[in-house]
C-alpha cells in the first residue's frame, strides 16, 4: 500500500486514508488517486455531484441497482472487523464500478 508506483483509485477515499492509517499503525498508503477528476475528464463535463451512481449512469451508461437499495442498513458499520456478506458485495460492486470507469481512461 504505500508502494507510489502502484496506483489505487478510489471513490472519495481521502475520507478513509487518516482514519485507516491511524488504526493501522504501520499502513502508509501512497499513490492514491481520487476517481473524481477522472470521472470528469471522461464525461468531459463538471457532472452534478460526486456520487459513484451518478459517475456509473454518465459514464458507464449503467444503473447501480445496489445504490437504490431500500434497506441499507447494511451500510451502517464499515468499520467492524469482519463485514457482512452485503457490505462485501457492495464494495466489491463499488469497486468494478471503479475500475470500470479508469479502464474508460486508460489509467
Amino acid at each position: 500500500m504505500s508502494d507510489s508506483a502502484v496506483k489505487k483509485v478510489a471513490h472519495s477515499m481521502s475520507a478513509d486514508i487518516g482514519p485507516l492509517e491511524a488504526q493501522f499503525n504501520d499502513l502508509k498508503l501512497a499513490g492514491v488517486e481520487n476517481l473524481q477528476p477522472i470521472a470528469h475528464m471522461i464525461a468531459k463535463t463538471v457532472l452534478p455531484n460526486n456520487s459513484l451512481k451518478t459517475y456509473s449512469q454518465t459514464i458507464l451508461r449503467q444503473t447501480i441497482p445496489w445504490k437504490d437499495a431500500a434497506d441499507l442498513t447494511f451500510h451502517a458499520d464499515w468499520e467492524a472487523v469482519v463485514l457482512t456478506n452485503e457490505q462485501q458485495k457492495y464494495a466489491a460492486a463499488d469497486a468494478l464500478a471503479v475500475h470500470l470507469i479508469v479502464a474508460l481512461n486508460g489509467k
